[in-house]
């Protein structure tokens, strides 16, 4: 189901729903090959995680909202 947008769509209404909350940012754990999708959904990069959850690398993002 790649490419239908799917994703952007449930991203979207997670974030509307934070901001009808009150939060401010918000922040997401992701692996390898999804942190270029979070950059375009509006993410910015920080860092490597230092978790190995599942023996996998992790990035920390987060999103000003």
């Amino acid at each position: 189901q790649q490419g239908k947008g799917y994703s952007t769509r449930l991203m979207t209404e997670f974030v509307q729903r934070m901001q009808a909350m009150g939060k401010k940012t918000i922040h997401l754990m992701c692996k390898d090959r999804h942190v270029e999708l979070y950059k375009r959904m509006g993410y910015r990069y920080v860092q490597p995680s230092a978790s190995d959850h599942g023996g996998m690398a992790w990035h920390e993002m987060v999103m000003d909202i």
